[in-house]
């Protein structure tokens, strides 16, 4: 079970995940050998499931990638096939840059 300790630790781990358990003491108000037993129980128990880097698309010379999920009224074909010709027009002219 998971309590409102628990909820802090995640979300100062959330935000950095690099924190020394004595940082995250002084953040979630407890203290280090606590949030040291309770950070081993949560990986233990999967609910930290993986630590991870995010890195910035920016340095590494990408851009954003974004999935949409698009639903249409299949009443209107004729909305639906200017919808998909658009679509493919777009792809046509996002990966020519």
């Amino acid at each position: 079970m998971i309590d409102d300790l628990d909820r802090r630790i995640l979300g100062a781990l959330q935000k950095n995940n690099r924190l020394s358990f004595s940082e995250l003491a002084d953040l979630v108000g407890s203290s280090a050998a606590s949030c040291m037993r309770r950070v081993n129980k949560l990986r233990a128990e999967g609910v930290i499931t993986a630590d991870i880097s995010l890195v910035d698309p920016k340095a590494l010379g990408k851009s954003l990638t974004v999935v949409v999920t698009v639903e249409l009224d299949r009443e209107r074909l004729d909305l639906v096939d200017d919808f998909n010709r658009a679509m493919r027009g777009r792809k046509k002219s996002l990966n020519a840059t």
